[in-house]
């Protein structure tokens, strides 16, 4: 965060930026468990 604002960022252009990761990083969540089933499923053969 302070390197957003260190670089000049306004406080919306952080919001937006900060947004994107949050919606990353719950997609990764949601999406876990089926990831490691995609895994197990390589391991089998």
């Amino acid at each position: 965060m302070l390197k957003l604002i260190k670089e000049g960022k306004s406080k919306e252009e952080r919001f937006e930026i900060l947004s994107a990761i949050a919606k990353y990083q719950l997609y990764t969540l949601n999406n876990a468990e089926n990831i490691k089933l995609l895994g197990n499923g390589n391991n089998k053969e």
